[in-house]
């Protein structure tokens, strides 16, 4: 009976060098696993958000140069130089003109409202437009409106064909 005290006594107790490190090595996997995972969780949803502003400024911007456009009498592309566009429109009456310019400064579409020549509003539409690739055409099928706007690396465009009274098919 001795003898068989003695030789539970003698167990051994801990890990040996080889299950540390084969342990170690299986924590070190799981946590470098489960960093990747978060990290592109993360990269992902920063590349989705800024695709989504992306979407959302070339629609603001085509929504306001659309209405405007289908309101407008008369378009000058590019009129005052550097501008994008100046459209402009009388009421019903005829005694009030309204004058909207739309400018590209800095990434940023302003529309300065005017009405009788005096200054109402100048706000900021949209955000991130790319000046040398957006445009204001007049055609023989209306006004084409191309919005290209870059959130981060993402870039979003989108044409625009509006039928207004600038233009009377034939």
């Amino acid at each position: 009976m001795k003898r068989f005290l003695t030789h539970i006594g003698n167990a051994r107790k801990g890990f040996t060098l080889v299950e540390l490190l084969v342990a170690i090595s299986i924590a070190v996997v799981i946590g470098i696993a489960l960093a990747t995972t978060v990290f592109q969780l993360f990269v992902i949803s920063a590349r989705s958000d800024s695709q989504m502003e992306a979407v959302r400024q070339v629609q603001i911007a085509g929504r306001w140069i659309s209405d405007d456009t289908q309101r407008a009498e008369s378009a000058l592309p590019d009129t005052p130089v550097g501008s994008l566009v100046t459209l402009s429109w009388k009421d019903l009456s005829g005694h009030t003109t309204y004058t909207v310019v739309y400018t590209i400064v800095n990434g940023d579409l302003w529309r300065a409202y005017s009405e009788n020549n005096h200054q109402v509003s100048n706000v900021i539409v949209a955000k991130y437009l790319d000046s040398t690739q957006t445009s204001f055409t007049l055609d023989s099928v209306g006004v084409t409106f191309i919005a290209t706007v870059t959130v981060g690396d993402i870039t979003q465009s989108h044409t625009y064909t509006i039928l207004s009274r600038l233009y009377t098919p034939a």
